[in-house]
């Protein structure tokens, strides 16, 4: 099969009132037959919004700035996540400059409306956020899971419909943890039991069953070595094939 692509558009910053400085991360979501894009801009501290016409080139819709006063936080924002609750649709900003998680209410034209934040506060595992966060529903609550680059641990939350992010686990590094650098999380589902790994700066990672109360208890620890080649790991992701669960990690020291 032979697989081609053709360039159709093409968006800069500074142009048209486009907010793109140190675009970092693309989050898509689609309400009726109308596909948006949010799109984070890590200098910029914005996210804009793209609604993507018949031919698939994206038109801004919004474009949502840090404030300045501690409201909307997305100072070096790197990464975004939509998140369905009940009826209720969120999109969850993330800021490593303020250590913070954004919750902003989607609305029916795809344009987002404040409603929140939680900010590292020396018990949370927030610190040097970095990238995107986690989520899973269990029996209809919404857990938001985040990793803190500088508070070298993780962080559970739980999101009502209401928009509000509440504390139900921090994990800091220890043992045989790898969190030193905690840098990225991802769920994966195998033999219907849900796993939360994540990746440390520092090396290796960690594997941790998710309980039905959204807490966490480690299962696994897998350290860099010559044959890993976990130095640096950050990016995941995980692939079934043939009933077995694959996953894969980037590990930039190497």
């Amino acid at each position: 099969m032979t697989v081609t692509t053709t360039n159709i558009a093409n968006l800069l910053n500074g142009l048209g009132g486009l907010d793109l400085g140190g675009a970092e991360g693309i989050t898509q979501y689609t309400i009726g037959s109308t596909t948006y894009l949010y799109v984070n801009a890590r200098y910029s501290g914005s996210v804009s919004v793209f609604e993507l016409d018949a031919t698939g080139v994206p038109v801004l819709v919004q474009t949502v700035n840090d404030d300045g006063n501690g409201t909307a936080v997305l100072d070096a924002t790197y990464g975004g996540r939509i998140v369905e609750v009940g009826d209720k649709v969120f999109y969850l900003g993330t800021s490593n400059q303020r250590d913070s998680i954004s919750v902003f209410e989607v609305g029916g034209d795809g344009q987002l409306t404040f409603v929140s934040k939680t900010v590292d506060n020396g018990v949370l595992n927030l610190d040097g956020i970095n990238n995107d966060t986690a989520t899973l529903t269990i029996g209809g609550m919404t857990y938001i899971y985040a990793s803190g680059v500088q508070d070298d641990g993780l962080s559970v939350l739980f999101l009502g419909t209401n928009g509000i992010l509440s504390n139900v686990q921090n994990i800091d590094n220890a043992g045989d943890l790898n969190l030193d650098g905690a840098s990225n999380v991802h769920i994966v589902n195998t033999a219907g039991t849900n796993f939360l790994v994540t990746t440390s700066e520092e090396g290796g990672l960690s594997v941790f069953e998710v309980e039905a109360s959204g807490r966490l208890s480690n299962v696994f620890n897998l350290d860099d070595t010559p044959e890993t080649l976990l130095s640096d790991a950050f990016f995941l992701t995980s692939i079934e094939v043939g009933g077995s669960t694959f996953l894969y990690v980037a590990g930039g020291g190497r």
